[in-house]
């Protein structure tokens, strides 16, 4: 025990991370598409999913969060260390990532979002 982290702690947290923050925002991301399919411009759909999901996605994260917290409390070290990255990496995925870069992106990009995709009504 050199105490330093394990080598096997950053690859175990971030194929976990990966799979969470796609989650979250693969739910945000087909809500923007109804939203959008309903015939709100890219802005706005990208706006109204974020209202319509911010809510749950947080209860989500927080789930997890709680979840991830009890690993803290075990013995072994390279549990409380993934415990800890998964910990961290789920709040700033649920705050940073979901809520402000990915919304800023989709408001960004435009009909990019949505290639190749048309709404119901061009069909």
């Amino acid at each position: 025990a050199s105490g330093a982290m394990s080598w096997m702690s950053p690859c175990m947290a971030t194929s976990v991370l990966v799979g969470l923050g796609l989650d979250y925002d693969i739910f945000y991301s087909e809500r923007v598409i109804e939203e959008w399919q309903r015939g709100h411009s890219e802005r706005v759909a990208a706006v109204r999913a974020l209202s319509a999901t911010a809510n749950t996605i947080s209860v989500a994260g927080l789930i997890m969060v709680v979840a991830f917290v009890a690993l803290l409390l075990c013995t072994m070290p390279s549990l409380n260390e993934i415990a800890f990255m998964l910990i961290v990496g789920i709040i700033i995925d649920c705050v940073v990532a979901t809520k402000i870069i990915i919304p800023c992106m989709m408001a960004i990009l435009g009909k990019a979002n949505f290639w190749p995709r048309k709404r119901p009504l061009e069909c």
